[in-house]
């Protein structure tokens, strides 16, 4: 094309044309590519949803139903078993806890019973006064402990009335007062051990209180 004229010749013309159409053949290209990429993703996104879509029908029309026939196998065959068999272990247990349990309320009762007659824990003293003696009851105890007092020196307590609660080695045993007294003097505290044979408390009988006044 001349310098300051409109015209083209056909040269350039032709030029002009071939480069448009490289530019053209280019951009072509270039959206192609593209096309081919994002196709690409979204084949793969529908194999991916297709396959989960798969997977989730397969877990729920198959692999559920698998899951919880087996566990209701297993829970009606060998597991029932094993239940039957602890439920009669427990039970056997009880029976055997509620059987002691009655044999050692039977013989703590009969303790109590020659506690409350015995001689040998109400001892005389000179003066008058009893002393109670954690005595031995022949069933091995060798200390005794008092968990709790029942009274409180100055009390006045009529015959049979509770003293204290006593823990010899097997047994929890409530001592009485042998008649009408007052209560002089705690000896052993609550919660402190002591050999079998000591005094527990000294009391005063009721006759003794009589002659007094």
């Amino acid at each position: 094309m001349e310098s300051g004229s409109a015209k083209w010749t056909s040269e350039e013309i032709f030029d002009a044309s071939a480069r448009l159409g490289q530019e053209a053949a280019a951009d072509i290209r270039r959206l192609n590519r593209a096309r081919d990429v994002v196709l690409g993703w979204l084949q793969a996104l529908t194999l991916l949803v297709a396959y989960m879509f798969d997977w989730l029908v397969l877990a729920l029309v198959v692999e559920v139903p698998l899951f919880l026939a087996i566990m209701f196998w297993l829970r009606r065959k060998p597991y029932r078993k094993a239940d039957l068999s602890m439920d009669l272990l427990v039970q056997a247990a009880r029976t055997r806890r509620r059987e002691l349990t009655a044999v050692k309320r039977e013989q703590s009762a009969r303790l109590r019973g020659a506690l409350s007659t015995s001689e040998e824990i109400y001892s005389e003293r000179l003066d008058g006064r009893i002393e109670v003696v954690a005595a031995d009851l022949g069933d091995g105890s060798r200390i005794v402990e008092v968990l709790d007092w029942l009274v409180k020196p100055g009390q006045i307590l009529k015959e049979g009335s509770p003293i204290a609660n006593v823990l010899y080695d097997s047994w929890t045993l409530e001592f009485v007062a042998p008649s009408d007294c007052r209560v002089e003097q705690v000896v052993l505290p609550a919660s402190k051990e002591a050999p079998v044979g000591t005094p527990l408390c000294i009391l005063t009988p009721a006759l003794s209180l009589s002659a007094s006044t």
